[in-house]
């Protein structure tokens, strides 16, 4: 997959313009991040088939930390899961253990967000997020 991206586009290792080239938006909110709680989410969009999904991420960043680093981290995280939804029907669905915590599923999306972020710094590509 990743040579398939910077075949075309070394840009796309950027996840925001990943999810952008995806048809999935990007919105922040407060969902608890500060407190060890949420600190994104993949929404499949019900209604909405213009975007198969959304990707919600916490506005609360730590102190003393690259707040671009951070979402791109969370945004990345969130794309994995894209991984293992059907995207042929609207709404996209999964039947991956359905809402419940899979601790290596969550390592698979931790790994998938970490090794993106390395392929963009060894190609040169500069993440930013896009409004």
């Amino acid at each position: 997959m990743i040579d398939l991206i910077i075949n075309e586009n070394i840009e796309l290792l950027n996840p925001f313009l990943l999810a952008k080239y995806l048809g999935i938006k990007i919105t922040y909110s407060k969902l608890g991040a500060e407190r060890k709680g949420l600190e994104a989410a993949l929404i499949p969009m019900l209604e909405n088939f213009r975007h198969p999904f959304t990707i919600v991420c916490d506005s609360w960043v730590p102190p003393q930390q690259n707040a671009i680093r951070i979402q791109a981290d969370r945004v990345g995280h969130e794309l994995a899961h894209t991984f293992f939804y059907s995207w042929e029907v609207r709404p996209p669905h999964t039947n991956i253990n359905g809402w419940e915590y899979d601790p290596v599923l969550e390592e698979f999306c931790h790994n998938f967000a970490v090794f993106l972020l390395q392929q963009a710094d060894a190609y040169g590509v500069t993440i930013y997020e896009i409004t």
